[in-house]
């Protein structure tokens, strides 16, 4: 699975961010040389970044945030040619979209943009592009996408409304992918688009709707109340939830898949059975053995009741997927230890 990355640099923008930390760290540990790019200053970087960049197969991090247009020069002292780019850098989370969708649609254009330039520069081999599962999503809003959707679908593209702030985030990756695939058209750089769906893991942040439970259940039960109430938004929506390791798989796997002439585009998840959001929440709680009364609260920014699809078969052959129990406990392990950083 590897293979294809020996001979060959790895970018990974936004490389600080969860999926990129990832994916970087599983290429590293696996002897494939990466060179790793984010905005976050070198003194703010957490313990689990910096070892990571004591592995001898990180060449290096560049601290750019690709709108500033200093990468190239800060990067200019590595050989670069025939590199292949993972473009993780985005600005994301329900919370900054919603209240700023002009300049979450702006600043992820732009980012792919200024990526995809710096592709064709230094002469990349190849661009993935981490799309979303939100281009499905606004298709069961009809908004019907063609190519490998969930939904039936006749027509290309039909928007039924604008008058809607999280469709600026849908909007820009779905945007970012065609970018990718037209510059493949124009300037010969291999494309690959991946829409993920559901990923959740160690070291995610607090934005997943899994360290949020935690998160208010931790903070209602060291109250000493007897089984406090705890909000949880769309009790009953349903997600099927993919662990980091097995994202992981399926995006480095699926560079071994791509045809050159070929539109790629691969889903990426887990394709067992979905969980009913209030249903996740009592597993959390259980597993935790806190206590808890789930109090059903309303999101008007997430209206699909339950995501469905299909995930790319020549990425799942012979693959076992991580348990939403087993992946459960990995993850809430590091919020236990990790919790008191999120709350302070």
């Amino acid at each position: 699975m590897y293979s294809i990355y020996k001979n060959k640099i790895s970018i990974i923008t936004g490389a600080y961010g969860f999926i990129g930390f990832h994916v970087a760290k599983r290429l590293a540990y696996n002897g494939c040389k990466v060179l790793l790019v984010d905005r976050v200053p070198k003194s703010k970087l957490d313990k689990y970044f910096k070892k990571l960049l004591k592995n001898p197969n990180v060449i290096g991090y560049v601290v750019s945030d690709l709108n500033d247009g200093k990468f190239l020069k800060k990067s200019k002292k590595y050989d670069l040619v025939g590199a292949n780019i993972f473009h993780f850098a985005a600005r994301l989370g329900v919370k900054y979209i919603t209240t700023n969708p002009y300049n979450s649609f702006k600043n992820n254009l732009s980012l792919t943009i200024n990526a995809i330039e710096m592709a064709n520069k230094i002469g990349a081999s190849c661009f993935i592009f981490p799309s979303t599962s939100e281009v499905y999503d606004w298709g069961a809003r009809k908004i019907l996408v063609k190519n490998n959707t969930p939904v039936q679908v006749k027509n290309a593209i039909v928007f039924d409304s604008l008058n809607d702030s999280r469709l600026s985030y849908a909007l820009s990756k779905f945007t970012g992918e065609i970018l990718n695939f037209t510059n493949k058209m124009e300037n010969k750089i291999e494309a690959v688009n991946l829409r993920i769906f559901n990923s959740y893991g160690p070291r995610m942040g607090m934005r997943h709707v899994i360290p949020e439970i935690y998160k208010r259940a931790y903070l209602a039960n060291i109250k000493n109340n007897k089984n406090p109430d705890i909000g949880v938004y769309s009790v009953n929506h349903k997600r099927s939830f993919c662990f980091i390791e097995d994202t992981v798989d399926q995006i480095i796997n699926s560079l071994n898949h791509m045809k050159e002439d070929k539109v790629n585009i691969f889903n990426i998840g887990n394709p067992s059975a979905p969980i009913k959001i209030g249903d996740l929440a009592k597993k959390i709680l259980e597993s935790q053995n806190m206590e808890g009364n789930i109090i059903p609260l309303i999101n008007k920014n997430d209206n699909i009741r339950f995501r469905t699809f299909k995930i790319s078969k020549k990425l799942l052959h012979n693959k076992t997927f991580v348990s939403l129990d087993d992946g459960l406990n990995k993850t809430l392990d590091y919020y236990k230890k990790e919790i008191k950083k999120f709350i302070l």
